[in-house]
């Protein structure tokens, strides 16, 4: 057979390899990268156009018609050394996506864990707004009745006011929007994690801030509302390890099973194109070898 194979089941096979590949690397490259979009693009498109073009190339070398000993060793230097290694560049990212996945339930949780316990960064200042009003209250206790329920009641509208139930009421329902069906598959968790940090950084400021409004004759060593909050801080401090979690990768990851089953199946459908296509009958070389030799050493060849 001396013509090339210009498309075949076969590139359809390759096609699709390529498309994981792609799809994968853009998102390991964006957990990796801590959600940049731009870096992660063009690692995809390198990725993508290297590995593409070495086995494209493989492929159309194989069928070629003209300087059969000389294109062989480009052929074999492309098959052996240069494939394995783009390949192995490729599922650097694609074994990062991998183990992310392979942790996507653990990942989740800690997620919503994280903002359970932001939500609790609320209660934990009702509960310091009731303290205060209770020292108030037993501070007050020689005053007469009505002038006691007034300034309790002043102190309540200080530390309660319609700024906090504002507060509350759109941070909780900003909550519950940014956590709505989390998924490790979606590249933009982690921009949501550094958001929800950054929002909850902001809720606990405004809070100090509302907290710091005091009565007159209230009690000097009443203590501040923290900044961070007990529960600000351990929010942050669960999200803070997701961040770690996604950014970071060993060359370990390459040795888990399910990366080097994924490697092989990845191997095995781009060369496909490679493996199927014909040589060109005049020519006497393979991929190993002379024809004529493997020939009558009853050998297979490509």
């Amino acid at each position: 057979m001396n013509k090339r194979l210009v498309f075949s089941w076969a590139n359809t096979f390759m096609l699709a390899a390529l498309i994981y590949i792609g799809f994968a690397t853009f998102e390991g490259m964006s957990f990796y990268s801590g959600g940049s979009f731009t870096l992660s693009l063009w690692a995809t498109a390198f990725v993508c156009l290297a590995v593409f073009i070495v086995f494209f190339v493989a492929q159309q070398l194989k069928g070629g018609a003209l300087n059969f000993g000389k294109w062989i060793w480009v052929e074999r230097f492309l098959v052996f050394p240069v494939a394995p290694f783009f390949l192995l560049l490729a599922m650097a990212p694609v074994s990062h996506y991998l183990n992310i996945q392979r942790q996507g339930p653990q990942i989740v949780n800690q997620f919503a864990c994280a903002v359970d316990t932001a939500k609790a960064m609320f209660v934990e200042y009702e509960a310091y707004t009731d303290q205060r009003l209770r020292h108030y209250d037993h501070r007050l206790r020689q005053r007469p009745a009505l002038d006691r329920q007034n300034r309790l009641r002043a102190l309540q509208l200080q530390l309660r006011s319609a700024n906090y139930d504002s507060l509350r009421t759109s941070a909780l329902r900003w909550i519950e929007a940014s956590i709505a069906e989390p998924s490790t598959h979606d590249v933009f968790l982690l921009g949501n994690i550094d958001e929800i940090k950054q929002a909850i950084g902001s809720w606990n400021g405004q809070l100090a801030q509302m907290a710091s409004r005091r009565m007159s004759d209230e009690d000097e060593l009443v203590a501040a509302f923290d900044v961070p909050s007990v529960s600000a801080g351990e929010a942050c401090q669960l999200l803070d390890g997701l961040s770690r979690l996604y950014r970071s990768a060993s060359p370990g990851q390459l040795a888990s099973a399910d990366a080097v089953i994924t490697m092989l199946w990845l191997w095995l459908l781009l060369m496909l194109p490679y493996l199927f296509q014909k040589r060109h009958s005049k020519s006497d070389q393979t991929l190993t070898g002379s024809k004529r030799v493997a020939e009558n050493r009853f050998l297979f060849y490509w």
